[in-house]
């Protein structure tokens, strides 16, 4: 059991209590926050030590706050591929987060010991660990040599015993909490972003650092500033940690935007065409949510920057754009049952309607419903996910109306809500339960 039964009303205000954003205090000041995983995201075959979560909070603006259901989602809707599926997830509530970060200190300003991605990052299966000792990166199924690198010069090999960022314990490798016994090289997550996973980088026999580093546009600034590519927001002339550092990150995305445009194919036509996963690539990890929160925001704001919609399915709608933040969580901790709160159903997001339900949402798009139950099916099947037994939660994605009123028109909200409701192929939910009647 996930967590010890409680009334779902109650659970689901706790929930809405951690989002709880006070935009007249400051970001991230409120409610502590909800992290999220989407447990069927393609990694379950990798041997890692981290994998990703998402952070949730109502100061984050972006729409789509979660990995959606496993399927080709470069391609947007098609037959496995629709994004109008609403995700099966858990969900961590603040009275869970003690095994996954400092949830004590880590509001305070001076908390400098997280790694936080404001995009989609690969952390977990692209990601290559920087080794000082031996001035190179440990890739996936890779050995990157930067020993020339002050000559422009590195040199990647195929290596099957190199496994990448994720196979190393999570954490901020540059300042781990002071209180920490470090028996293990930290920084599971961190690192240079390489063009091939483990299983794919064996399969071709080649792969190499695919960073957008910004040095195209700039040989003398870059996104990211130092190996294990983290952000350092003084690089960047940021300094404060409210509602203004939106607008300050918007020469590191113009930087970002400019830089990748000079990225060009052997036939000299661009290599990117301002598609939204292309910030995977460039994006690099910050030490505390306060900092990601703002570049998060900055990236929806800025969208037409460098999210330029060339590439269908149009990607700066707010049904395609990757909106969700990527943190590298040790596995053994998010990965248990024990630490779950509930169990959440996430509906993509929805303009039309701000009292939407699933049930509303499986009328409307009645193709998806399959998609649902087969997540269903896989979770009854892989996880800790009992019928009669495991609570369940729903999440809708909405326009902010208070922040509409202000204006600020493109600011999307999370909203945890009880539903009862068929389902279909004997699922249903009933007073927070997850039920399913053997036929």
């Amino acid at each position: 059991m996930q967590s010890s039964q409680q009334d779902i009303s109650d659970l689901v205000g706790k929930l809405n209590g951690d989002l709880f954003a006070t935009p007249d205090i400051g970001i991230f000041t409120g409610g502590q926050g909800v992290v999220v995983r989407n447990l069927n995201d393609g990694l379950q075959a990798v041997e890692n030590l981290v994998v990703p979560g998402s952070f949730w909070h109502n100061d984050i603006y972006p729409p789509n706050q979660i990995y959606p259901p496993i399927s080709n989602i470069m391609h947007g809707n098609g037959p496995g591929n629709l994004w109008n599926t609403p995700t099966l997830a858990v969900a961590i509530g603040s009275d869970h987060h003690g095994v996954l970060f400092d949830v004590e200190n880590i509001q305070n300003a001076d908390w400098d010991h997280g790694v936080w991605y404001a995009h989609d990052s690969n952390c977990c299966d692209q990601r290559a660990l920087w080794s000082e000792d031996y001035k190179g990166y440990d890739a996936p199924c890779a050995w990157v040599d930067c020993k020339l690198e002050n000559e422009g010069k590195t040199i990647t090999t195929i290596n099957e015993e190199k496994f990448g960022s994720g196979h190393f314990s999570a954490g901020n490798p540059s300042s781990p909490p002071p209180s920490e016994v470090l028996p293990e090289i930290r920084g599971g997550g961190t690192g240079v972003h390489m063009k091939y996973n483990y299983f794919q980088a064996k399969a071709s026999g080649s792969t190499w650092p695919d960073q957008i580093d910004g040095k195209l546009y700039d040989k003398d600034k870059g996104l990211v500033s130092t190996h294990e590519c983290e952000i350092k927001t003084e690089d960047w002339g940021i300094s404060s940690l409210d509602y203004y550092t939106i607008d300050a990150w918007k020469g590191w995305i113009e930087h970002f935007a400019n830089d990748a445009k000079l990225y060009l194919k052997e036939d000299n036509t661009p290599r990117y065409n301002g598609e939204s996963w292309t910030a995977n690539l460039a994006i690099g990890w910050l030490d505390h949510p306060r900092k990601m929160i703002t570049l998060q925001n900055a990236l929806w704001k800025y969208r037409d920057t460098w999210c330029t919609g060339n590439v269908p399915p149009e990607p700066r709608s707010y049904l395609y754009y990757w909106g969700w933040n990527e943190i590298p969580f040790k596995k053994d901790d998010i990965d248990k049952s024990y630490n779950w709160t509930c169990f959440i159903i996430v509906l993509p997001p929805c303009e039309d309607n701000f009292e939407i339900t699933l049930t509303v949402w499986l009328q409307k798009y009645n193709e998806v419903k399959q998609g649902l139950i087969d997540q269903l099916n896989y979770y009854k099947e892989h996880y800790d996910f009992f019928p009669g037994k495991s609570q369940i939660a729903l999440v809708r994605q909405i326009p902010n109306q208070e922040a509409k009123k202000k204006g600020l028109v493109d600011v999307w909200m999370r909203e945890f809500f009880v539903e009862n409701l068929s389902i279909g192929e004997n699922w249903s939910i009933t007073d927070g339960v997850i039920q399913y009647k053997d036929s």
